[in-house]
């Protein structure tokens, strides 16, 4: 099992560099939080490989330290899923009077959600449920996205690849991490999970910035539509 994780950080740390040398070239002042979020990912992917193979002396998987930047930088990825998942949302309702409203407003109540939850968390738990708590509050934005996409103007391929790549990343997680807490038996279920969808994720991605499809999106959108 040891040699299959190994392939699955290396293939998501090749996916996720793909993905940055391809936004970096043309598409991150369109995605500029997306740009950001994947570029904490790789940083992340890097450390993790690095303590996965004990490379880093006391800080090798399964200890104190480890554990604590673990759920650390899984909150921060997730609240940067949030803001991705905002930041898309805005993008599909452009044109529209209420965009910020929506969007500030249905940020506030995902955060809301996942304080509440946090605070009133064992504490043995919090981050832990945090990270799943943030999953759950980044799928209910990806609806809203969904439905914003379909219901409003023009159907932007791309971002809709985009929001399935999120949508399916963020239920899987929710679902994993609540694997991982119902039982330790299901630990590694939940694992396997999670490691899953986010590799769907990232091929979904690499689909959406791939030269052939940005080409096809930049000659239907000079002719004025952005759809199939």
């Amino acid at each position: 099992m040891s040699g299959l994780w190994l392939v699955t950080f290396f293939l998501g740390a090749a996916l996720q560099l793909w993905i940055i040398a391809r936004m970096q070239r043309r598409s991150w002042r369109r995605y500029p939080l997306l740009f950001v979020y994947c570029i904490v990912l790789f940083l992340s992917s890097i450390v993790e490989v690095a303590a996965f193979l004990n490379i880093l002396s006391g800080w090798s998987t399964g200890t104190d330290a480890y554990e604590r930047y673990y759920w650390t930088c899984e909150a921060i990825l997730q609240m940067l899923i949030l803001g991705v998942m905002l930041s898309l949302l805005y993008r599909a309702m452009r044109g529209h009077s209420g965009r910020w409203v929506a969007s500030l407003g249905l940020g506030g109540v995902a955060t809301a959600y996942v304080l509440f939850s946090y605070l009133g968390a064992e504490e043995a738990r919090r981050l832990t449920e945090a990270a799943r708590n943030l999953s759950f509050a980044s799928a209910l934005l990806n609806l809203a996205l969904w439905l914003a996409l379909v219901r409003i103007g023009p159907l932007d391929r791309q971002l809709l690849l985009l929001s399935a790549g999120i949508g399916i990343q963020t239920t899987g997680k929710a679902i994993g991490h609540s694997l991982r807490y119902v039982s330790r038996d299901m630990v590694e279920a939940g694992n396997i999970l999670i490691v899953a969808v986010h590799l769907l994720c990232l091929f979904i991605w690499w689909w959406a910035f791939s030269r052939g499809f940005e080409a096809a999106r930049e000659r239907t959108s000079t002719r004025g539509v952005e759809s199939f």
